[in-house]
């Protein structure tokens, strides 16, 4: 009966510890020279044409841009966009988890911006904002390597309280057996 109880104890002891236990599931940011691969396209990268619908190809995702991911196995994350796609990030260092302060959540670009080093902050793309000015009407967002940006609030909707105010009248249905 020692035994029993040493190798189960065991067995959880070393179950525990081969996995990685600094992962959390939630927001990251995409850092720079990130490698990742579109699993399954989202539902606004198919296109009608001829009377059905064709997958656009060459489905790119932006440094800096958020994902929500759900799982990090053998050095691959996985998770989606804001879009939909499913996808797989090599490396640890592809991504950042996101800083969750209060205040914080995804912005969507709606118009983009030049930027002073040549780089471009591109509309229909999703970023984390990690603050907000009311006096000077401007957006704190943090993208790829821990770079920050203020922004013109014009030019970024804060995505999560969109989402909020267009759930307040919704019909909601029930989950079927």
């Amino acid at each position: 009966m020692k035994h029993i109880l040493f190798f189960i104890t065991l067995f959880f002891i070393t179950g525990v510890y081969c996995q990685d236990s600094t992962f959390v599931p939630g927001y990251y940011i995409i850092n720079s020279g990130a490698q990742y691969y579109v699993i399954q396209a989202g539902g606004s990268d198919y296109y009608p044409y001829n009377g059905s619908y064709q997958q656009a190809t060459g489905l790119q995702m932006g440094q800096g841009e958020v994902v929500i991911i759900s799982e990090f196995s053998k050095g691959i994350y996985y998770g989606f966009d804001p879009q939909g796609r499913m996808l797989a990030f090599k490396g640890k260092e592809s991504l950042t988890k996101a800083p969750l302060k209060p205040g914080a959540g995804v912005g969507y670009m709606i118009e983009s911006i030049e930027l002073i080093d040549g780089s471009t902050l591109n509309d229909g793309s999703y970023y984390w904002i990690i603050g907000q000015d009311l006096a000077n009407s401007t957006i704190i967002i943090q993208v790829q390597d821990g770079l920050t940006y203020t922004i013109p609030q014009s030019k970024i909707m804060l995505f999560n309280v969109q989402l909020k105010n267009y759930v307040k009248d919704v019909t909601y249905e029930t989950a079927v057996e």
